[in-house]
């Protein structure tokens, strides 16, 4: 009798390292973001980034520029990361009573050894894994 191998990694027990990461820096259209808001305000925000496959790394905030760096999800775009950050942070100083509104211009920028191999090695992982 033989015993078929099992499989030592299952998707339902692996939570997958981000290894894509990105910096992100927004400007405002007119006069200056509000001040820093407290730290529950930005954990919120993770949160929901989180569910988005984006994992807030670092953050710098000033009246002139927020900037945010993130790991994220293969299946993640650049265009996906750019939307839902600047859609998710406007929403948020809205409900706080602080709409800004922020220019057009955004930066985006890939951070670190994000190359092709890279990101095909870990969208394989995570069509392996699903």
């Amino acid at each position: 009798m033989t015993i078929k191998p099992q499989p030592l990694y299952i998707a339902h027990n692996l939570s997958p390292a981000y290894q894509l990461r990105y910096g992100w820096t927004g400007w405002p259209s007119e006069g200056s973001f509000p001040t820093k808001p407290p730290p529950p305000f930005l954990d919120q925000l993770a949160e929901l980034w989180e569910k988005d496959g984006l994992r807030l790394l670092e953050h710098a905030w000033s009246p002139q520029q927020i900037s945010l760096t993130f790991s994220a999800t293969p299946e993640i775009s650049p265009v996906l990361l750019a939307t839902r950050v600047k859609g998710r942070l406007q929403h948020a100083l809205r409900q706080e009573s602080k709409p800004i509104k922020f220019s057009r211009k955004l930066a985006l920028r890939s951070i670190g050894h994000n190359t092709r191999e890279t990101e095909k090695d870990q969208g394989q992982a995570s069509i392996l894994d699903s």
